[in-house]
């Protein structure tokens, strides 16, 4: 059953699986899946079909966070195809990423699990750059308070 979104909402749904069909095509071609089997693009289209907004924010999280492990190349290669077909720059992404991970820094909190994997997510890109050392403790901290948060919750 797909879901029924406001107009804003809608407008963010197409923008996202235009830009996700982008960056699945091109983690496709480096992940090594079979075309038949379950690629990243399949998905993406999942996802848009069913109108998971939420789902959506997330492939684009873990898929702004897989061109780290990328080659130079490869993410300049993205990075046209964005710039061309979307456009929008791996950096401005990258950027967005970072400024609600700010943001969630200054609130303290998790507040969804979307947000869990996000930090999750950021953490493992951070980990070896000593410039965000002293945010890992915080993070670190969020990251164990939804877990004992979401463990009580499924222990009623």
């Amino acid at each position: 059953m797909t879901r029924r979104l406001s107009p804003e909402k809608q407008l963010e749904l197409e923008r996202l699986s235009r830009l996700l069909g982008i960056m699945a095509g091109w983690a496709d071609t480096l992940s090594g899946l079979p075309p038949e089997g379950d690629t990243f693009t399949k998905a993406v289209t999942r996802a848009s079909e069913a109108k998971n907004l939420p789902g959506l924010q997330m492939i684009l999280n873990d898929l702004v966070a897989m061109t780290q492990a990328a080659s130079l190349d490869q993410r300049q290669l993205l990075d046209r195809q964005l710039k061309e077909r979307a456009g929008v720059s791996l950096g401005s992404l990258m950027q967005r990423q970072f400024a609600t991970v700010e943001r969630i820094l200054k609130r303290g909190k998790l507040t969804s699990d979307q947000q869990y994997y996000l930090i999750r997510e950021h953490i493992e890109v951070i980990a070896d750059d000593q410039t965000y050392a002293a945010d890992l403790p915080a993070l670190y901290a969020m990251i164990e308070a939804y877990e004992t948060l979401v463990a009580k919750r499924a222990g009623r």
